[in-house]
């Protein structure tokens, strides 16, 4: 099974996004509390896409798609044109300090990599690829 959609790097789009992920994984047979990380993890990347990846005078466009593997994990790739970012490489957030001495930012992506079970980037084609596995 494969699904694809793309719109437009616009915030309103976003629950757009949000429900063709949620009925993905509920067709796969995740329980609801794992379909909301799941959720929360897809709109952390795509609410940093739209806010980052594009210039001001530049409207991109976000590729989702979705496979399900025959080993019971849903593969969910996030393509854009925007600037190179590799969520990978940013740095891990201090959540031991209190909430008014932390830095800003950095929380979604680290809440991408604690609800995700495993999270690849690459660069082709001067688009961002990013892929999340869930396994069920």
């Amino acid at each position: 099974m494969c699904d694809i959609i793309e719109y437009d790097a616009d915030l309103n789009n976003l629950p757009k996004f949000e429900k063709f992920i949620s009925d993905i994984a509920r067709n796969c047979g995740f329980e609801n509390s794992v379909i909301m990380k799941i959720q929360l993890a897809i709109e952390e990347i795509i609410v940093n896409i739209i806010s980052y990846s594009y210039p001001e005078e530049k409207q991109g466009r976000i590729t989702l798609s979705c496979v399900k593997q025959d080993n019971n994990a849903l593969v969910l790739k996030i393509e854009d044109g925007g600037v190179p970012f590799n969520l990978l490489d940013a740095e891990t957030p201090d959540i031991t300090q209190p909430v008014e001495t932390r830095d800003i930012g950095g929380l979604g992506i680290f809440l991408t990599r604690q609800f995700m079970d495993k999270i690849e980037y690459k660069r082709e084609n001067n688009k961002n690829i990013l892929l999340l596995t869930k396994f069920k």
